[in-house]
């Protein structure tokens, strides 16, 4: 695996075909709308027009500013996204100097710490945009459309990142073995975003899935120990 490199951040979006004020406020307004409509109910359970609908504008406005509902997905996806890949990369650099220090463990959590951290951060500020953001990526990656798709070609060059600073952990650990450390750190992790209310019924209302900051303790010590158990496993 290669050692952990610089990457510049997730590029901006592309300026939207109307630079007016207005423009940009429609635009907004659209991905403010989607992005609570796809956190809620889906990608297939909501139309373009459920969306126009509930923003109180033209349906010619998501084909102008956007194209067509999957460039809209990706827009949704893409906008937030670029605030936390940038927090990430800051997390890496200040991180880098210290590497040589760090023992195996240090690095795991670093691991699981500068996935969560930035994400966590936000949500928990009462923001609810990120709580719908999070809802979507998390209902994302668990479905191959999107995982292999759109969520792809935004998220991959990040997760190459997580991937090479635990292979800096685990030189000797297969490719195999740190790509599945990786996807299973996600699959818990990304369980916790989606907020889906199991939490609170198995406690019988004691405990709450929305309450991620009391479950990221635990969720951190689960999949730190599930990545190393791994990657310490004598074979594959």
């Amino acid at each position: 695996m290669p050692a952990t490199a610089a990457r510049k951040p997730a590029p901006r979006a592309s300026k939207p075909k109307e630079a007016s004020s207005a423009g940009q406020k429609t635009r907004d307004l659209i991905l403010d709308t989607a992005e609570r409509l796809f956190a809620e109910r889906g990608f297939f359970g909501v139309s373009v027009r459920d969306i126009t609908d509930a923003a109180e504008t033209r349906l010619a406005s998501v084909n102008y500013h956007f194209g067509t509902k999957e460039d809209l997905f990706k827009a949704v996806v893409e906008r937030r996204f670029r605030e936390i890949d940038a927090d990430r990369q800051e997390r890496f650099a200040a991180l880098e100097p210290a590497l040589k220090r760090m023992t195996r463990r240090e690095i795991v959590e670093a691991v699981a710490d500068i996935f969560m951290v930035p994400i966590l951060d936000r949500v928990t500020t009462g923001e609810p945009g990120w709580a719908a953001y999070a809802q979507i990526v998390a209902h994302g990656c668990n479905v191959k459309m999107w995982a292999t798709g759109i969520l792809a070609s935004v998220l991959d060059p990040a997760a190459r990142d997580f991937i090479a600073l635990l292979a800096r952990a685990y030189p000797k650990a297969s490719d195999h073995t740190l790509y599945c450390a990786y996807e299973l750190m996600i699959g818990g992790m990304s369980h916790a975003l989606g907020q889906n209310g199991r939490l609170d019924t198995l406690s019988a209302g004691k405990y709450r899935s929305t309450d991620l900051a009391a479950i990221y303790p635990t969720a951190r010590r689960f999949v730190v120990g599930g990545m190393m158990a791994a990657c310490e496993a004598k074979k594959d």
